[in-house]
């Protein structure tokens, strides 16, 4: 498909700004209409997203039926992968729903909880005699190793957890919630690269967490701005510590 992409003529009567935005409505007008496989829907949104850009465009009620369009197909593709237990596509799906506008706050929510619910049924972790014994000898150890956090009190420990997440004055997590066994924590996205540097506070954080509740403890660290999984750190008795699995993420 040839477009025009010589110079725009100046129409009679008509201001260069006026004549632009014209010849850039009625590009994203052509693109619409003609639609995939020759303009896919970010083809097409790209197109009309500059034209809206000019003051008088009449292109915002396309851009926004074609956003709408993205936001249905990357909601399907969510659900999709979902009834799959596909938690990698789930959540690419549903980034490129929460890039667009216009969005629904409670899908992401929901989605993130489901997903968890997948990851969960994944790594489900045996509860045998022999693990039990297993961890009790680990936890003990852990305990020698953790005094002091294991007779801290609730919002002492929850301070440690979050002095012991900063990096340089930076901290890894943004959120910290306290359970009898869970330990919950949030990094945001500009942070996800520093918190891949530094896993060793994670399993720091949940052989602390183990001590101090004297149970099979689990870290679970989630994305700050949609809580989509991120990492899972759970106790590995046969490395006498906690283990952090890094589930996928985009």
């Amino acid at each position: 498909m040839r477009r025009n992409c010589g110079k725009v003529r100046l129409a009679r009567g008509k201001s260069r700004q006026e004549t632009l935005r014209e010849a850039r409505d009625g590009l994203c007008l052509t693109e619409h209409k003609i639609g995939a496989p020759a303009y896919p829907l970010a083809a097409q949104r790209q197109t009309c997203l500059i034209a809206a850009r000019k003051p008088g465009s009449q292109s915002g009620p396309i851009l926004a039926a074609i956003e709408s369009s993205m936001r249905n197909e990357a909601a399907n593709r969510v659900e999709q992968a979902l009834r799959r237990s596909d938690v990698v596509e789930a959540e690419d799906a549903a980034i490129e729903y929460q890039a667009l506008p216009g969005g629904n706050p409670a899908l992401i929510t929901d989605w993130s909880k489901r997903m968890w619910r997948i990851v969960h049924r994944q790594i489900v972790v045996p509860k045998t005699k022999r693990r039990r014994g297993s961890v009790s000898r680990t936890v003990a150890k852990l305990r020698k190793r953790y005094k002091v956090q294991h007779r801290m009190t609730r919002a002492a420990f929850v301070h440690w957890v979050k002095e012991h997440g900063t990096v340089n004055r930076v901290p890894l997590y943004s959120e910290v919630s306290l359970g009898r066994s869970i330990l919950r924590l949030a990094v945001r996205k500009s942070d996800l690269s520093a918190a891949s540097l530094n896993l060793a506070r994670f399993t720091t954080v949940n052989d602390a967490m183990a001590a101090r509740c004297g149970c099979d403890a689990r870290t679970e660290v989630s994305v700050a701005e949609t809580h989509f999984p991120l990492y899972v750190v759970t106790l590995d008795p046969e490395v006498g510590g906690s283990e952090a699995l890094i589930l996928p993420h985009q």
